[in-house]
């Protein structure tokens, strides 16, 4: 997709960040603050927990979630291994998605590892004597931050191709960064680690088995910050290892890629004795990444591909006497200013002068070096940018497998030329949208993949908007207006359906913080009206063309020009003067009076990152809120109720896996009926709060940032952060049902009609009953409330709005939902 001009100078004022800073660490904060390390075995315990009751054997008859895309959009890859003894096996490892098996190249595809804990995947090995045997290391070592939400637990193995897994132990090796079997005895394993991310340790550098995985020992350690990113082993001499150190720490205030102890060590007995490689390497206090290859026709020749501690390319550096003494090679591989996102380096097997560099994009080099050109960019068929793996065909060297964050792509010459596999849904959502008034238009922002979309199915998934893509809105009255964001709130809007887009932020502020995922949301009962939060709220009477400050900062001043804003904005659709705004740094406001003045309504909140805010649309001094992060040592309440405007609360998250919630809403047909996601999947409520149960079945077990509710049909939409889109039936299920009228003891007439019904009945327990009216969108029109008496036969009028439609009304109690019916209005 093309952009005009100004889009990219409008992205580099809005979004303009140091290079220290990129990616973004907004999973990394939500969930660390205000604490600087996340709780590994928290999370892991949590996870079990959560795959425990979703196996339970009384919900084998729960709904099915239904996957709805895309295949054609790809995300990140970081890792691929294909057999040279069966060269249409496939496995490729997703960075937050899984693994993935295709027997026929690619035609199709198997997710092979769902049933395991965790879905980051850093490295694979096959064993070469056997493809069936493979070897699978979690947690994502490319050490984004913003794409980056937990290290993995360590390594499994399976013996059947995938169809069975055992644990094979390093739970504590934050992320397998290479994992290579030994040709001539496979029983030797060996797996080099980054140790965790936002702390220290000691399970990191390299381990060794002599027993397939059984058991580890730990053959190389330097010390707890630093990690081994790359591994290499020369296949005519197994027990000559060579391993690139990095040391790298990350925690709230950004990072820290590089230092005096990252190079290349080397052992010719198999990891006992180390020599670190000086002689014609670079040295000092910067020496970031390094990816290391040996020729496999040549295996005395190796090359070093290092970056400095910015992410700025350093170099390719050449041995041709195994690392005893290296030369600088005058090619140069573009990694933009953070190549510690990639920096692998790939070796043709039958021709050593044939290198291919990962970065920005793949290079190529035929002269051993000396030149690189891009093999990537400027093709009819677009590759994706940030490269992360490639396979080289053993055999047939100009078969060429290479992932990034885009997906999968297959060259059948040696690069000449790319083709696109359009089939793995692993795309990673922030955001997700349904078209109201045709659903089934779904919308998103992905990682990576721009603010995109489908007007029909899984297949036909489209870019609408660059970047990174967050928000989307679509006016739930008018569908030729739609809004999207890039990163750190680049608002664009679009009056013809979404096919052009301008920009939209006059009147923002443009030295105001700005959070990685914006928040922009419509008035309820106005969908010209939006409001659009920085570290303050502003507010557009005219679809976002003028924008106007409503209030003062709601955050205090900080030396971070992204910390510090809006996470989440509700506005009740029973008073539009009520909002509530929610901040990342545990701060909730309140207005009643349309902006006019704020109160701040926290104070019996923890100090948490404030992740959603949802004002109840039954009641309007009612309302929500969802936190992140984690509390050491206590139990961590993460949902929360207010029924007087904030100012006390109450935690309803009893039941709930001790795991982060991303995402609360309200059915607005249904009271009580909670909806949230979490870490680690979607849960329920039917009684607001006293219960949960996981919803439905069959849904991964990835992070689930968002949700989209279309009323009228009742269709939930879920944004997975690897999984792509899932969608799900929201109709109550029979077996949880509340208690119903009698159908025969019920008359609602006339329907259709032209102004008003009446509905007859006999309730069955005394009580306060509440009959409400509610549009498409789900906002509430009209609500009434009567005092009702059991085996007493009523008779009440319902009004119905001027304007013609299908609306719907909901009669309920303290008890829930007792019907609710569709009204046709002429």
């Amino acid at each position: 997709m093309i952009f005009p001009i100004w889009y990219f100078l409008i992205l580099l004022l809005f979004s303009k960040k140091e290079s220290e800073e990129r990616p973004s660490d907004w999973f990394y904060a939500q969930r660390a603050y205000p604490h600087q390390t996340i709780p590994q075995e928290q999370y892991l315990s949590a996870l079990q927990e959560i795959q425990t009751k979703s196996r339970a054997t009384f919900r084998s008859n729960e709904q099915q979630w239904q996957f709805a895309g895309p295949t054609n959009i790809g995300g990140r890859i970081t890792d691929i291994e294909a057999s040279p003894l069966d060269p249409d096996l496939i496995y490729i490892g997703a960075a937050s998605g899984g693994v993935f098996k295709s027997k026929n190249r690619g035609k199709s595809w198997t997710s092979i590892f769902d049933a395991n804990p965790v879905l980051a995947i850093g490295d694979m090995a096959l064993d070469p004597s056997n493809p069936q045997i493979i070897y699978v290391g979690t947690g994502e070592s490319n050490g984004g931050g913003g794409s980056v939400a937990y290290d993995g637990n360590g390594i499994y193995k399976s013996i059947d191709g995938g169809n069975t897994w055992t644990y094979s132990g390093l739970e504590f090796s934050g992320s397998i960064s290479k994992i290579i079997v030994n040709p001539s005895r496979p029983e030797i394993v060996y797996a080099s680690a980054m140790g965790k991310l936002f702390s220290k340790n000691n399970q990191r550098g390299v381990f060794k088995s002599i027993d397939g995985g059984n058991s580890w020992e730990q053959v190389y350690f330097k010390s707890d910050s630093v990690g081994v990113i790359d591994m290499a082993m020369d296949p005519k001499h197994p027990d000559t290892i060579y391993v690139a150190t990095w040391e790298r720490s990350r925690n709230e205030t950004g990072i820290d890629y590089g230092g005096p102890h990252g190079g290349v060590y080397r052992s010719f007995d198999g990891g006992k004795i180390w020599v670190k490689l000086t002689n014609g390497l670079p040295e000092g206090d910067d020496i970031g990444r390094i990816g290391l290859a040996i020729a496999p026709s040549e295996t005395n020749k190796i090359f070093a591909f290092y970056v400095d501690e910015s992410g700025d390319y350093l170099g390719l550096y050449k041995s041709i006497n195994t690392g005893e003494s290296f030369i600088k090679m005058a090619g140069k591989i573009n990694v933009a200013s953070f190549g510690w996102w990639f920096g692998k380096i790939s070796i043709d097997p039958k021709n050593s002068s044939i290198l291919y560099g990962m970065g920005l994009y793949a290079a190529k080099s035929i002269d051993g070096g000396n030149q690189f050109f891009p093999i990537t960019d400027n093709y009819n068929e677009e590759v994706h940018v940030d490269q992360h793996a490639l396979y080289i065909d053993p055999d047939n060297p100009q078969r060429l497998l290479l992932g990034n964050d885009g997906g999968l792509y297959e060259s059948p010459n040696a690069g000449s030329s790319w083709q696109k596999i359009n089939n793995l849904p692993i795309t990673q959502f922030y955001t997700c949208h349904i078209d109201n008034t045709q659903p089934e238009r779904l919308y998103g922002g992905a990682q990576d993949n721009n603010s995109i979309r489908t007007l029909s199915n899984e297949y036909e998934w489209k870019s609408i908007n660059g970047g990174d893509g967050f928000v989307c809105l679509v006016d739930p009255t008018d569908n030729k207006y739609v809004y999207t964001e890039s990163q750190y709130g680049v608002l664009v809007r679009s009056t013809d359906g979404g096919m052009t887009f301008f920009i939209s932020l006059e009147g923002i502020n443009s030295i105001d913080r700005r959070n990685w995922n914006t928040p922009i949301v419509f008035d309820p009962r106005n969908s010209s009206t939006l409001y659009y939060g920085t570290n303050r709220l502003y507010k557009s009477e005219n679809r976002a063309g003028l924008w106007t400050p409503i209030s003062p900062s709601l955050t205090p001043e900080n030396n971070f020009r992204n910390f510090g804003t809006i996470t989440s904005i509700s506005v009740s659709s029973i008073d539009p003067a009520i909002i509530y705004c929610g901040t990342d740094v545990g701060l909730v406001w309140i207005t009643i009076n349309g902006g006019a003045t704020w109160k701040q309504i926290n104070q019996n909140l923890p100090k948490r990152y404030i992740t959603s805010v949802a004002a109840d649309p039954f009641n309007k001094n009612k309302v929500y809120v969802t936190i992140s992060g984690y509390r050491y040592d206590e139990y961590l309440p993460h949902v929360f109720k207010s029924e007087n405007n904030g100012d006390q609360w109450q935690d309803i998250s009893r039941g709930l896996p001790p795991i982060p919630c991303n995402k609360l809403i309200v059915d607005p047909a249904f009271a009580g009926h909670l909806i949230v996601a979490t870490d680690g999947g979607i849960w329920r409520t039917l009684n607001d709060g006293k219960s949960w149960q996981i919803l439905g079945d069959g849904l991964p077990l990835v992070i689930v940032n968002d949700l989209s509710f279309h009323p009228s049909t009742r269709r939930l939409l879920a944004a997975t952060y690897g999984r792509g889109m899932y969608t799900y039936n929201l109709d109550l299920p029979v077996s949880t049902k509340l208690p119903e009228f009698n159908i025969s003891a019920v008359s609602i007439f006339p329907n259709p009609t032209k102004d008003f019904i009446i509905i007859k009945f006999e309730v069955p327990e005394t009580g306060v009953y509440r009959f409400e009216v509610l549009n498409l969108a789900g906002k509430m029109i009209s609500s009434k409330e009567y005092r009702l008496f059991k085996n007493h036969s009523s008779s009440q009028q319902i009004d119905l709005p001027t304007t013609s439609g299908i609306y719907l009304v909901s009669i309920s109690s303290s008890q829930g939902i007792h019907r609710s019916v569709r009204i046709i209005k002429y």
